[in-house]
This record gives structure tokens, C-alpha cells and sequence, in this order.
């Protein structure tokens, strides 16, 4: 039998309730759900995102009004994909391009 993976994604990261969230379309592999949930994070920084602003500007913007997708299952709990750890780094892209 195959491993079927979903994201949930909480709306408003700063005040995630499970009353607003929603499923995304199974995936067949980790990997697909991975991509999928790094391409939300990066899509909503990119809009929130404003010449010269800054990284905590950015990730408060995120917090607020971003959408934080978790895959479940996680096939290695251990090292689960976070949307938060995600998105710092991808703040730190955008406000310091090279």
C-alpha cells in the first residue's frame, strides 16, 4: 500500500485555529508535498516582501498574514519540514540579494 501525504495549511501564522485551515490534494511522494509547501512559504514572502525591507519586517508580515502548510505524515519526525525555519531562510534571500 502506498504512503499518501497531505499539507494542511493554517491560515494566519501568528494565530494558526484549526477552524481556518485547510487540506491540500493528497501527494503520491514526500518530496511533491515538499515542494508544494516550500513554494507556499516562498510565494507569500515574495508578496509580502518590499524593496529594502527588512527581515524581521518581512517575517512579522508573515506571521500575520501568512499561510503556514504542514505535511503530515512526516516520514522522519525527527527532522520535520517547518514552515518557520523555511521561511527565515527565505527572508534572508530576499532581503540580502547577492
Amino acid at each position: 500500500m502506498e504512503q499518501i501525504f497531505k499539507i494542511i495549511v493554517y491560515s494566519h501564522a501568528l494565530d494558526p485555529d484549526e477552524n481556518e485551515s485547510f487540506v491540500l490534494s493528497d501527494f503520491e511522494t514526500y518530496d511533491d508535498a515538499l515542494q508544494k509547501a516550500m513554494t507556499m512559504v516562498q510565494e507569500d514572502l515574495t508578496k509580502f516582501y518590499e524593496p529594502g525591507m527588512s527581515i524581521q519586517d518581512l517575517l512579522e508580515q508573515f506571521k500575520m498574514l501568512g499561510n503556514v502548510p504542514v505535511i503530515e505524515p512526516e516520514p522522519d519526525p525527527d527532522n520535520p519540514f517547518l514552515a518557520w525555519v523555511f521561511a527565515e531562510s527565505t527572508a534572508r534571500e530576499l532581503s540580502n540579494p547577492v
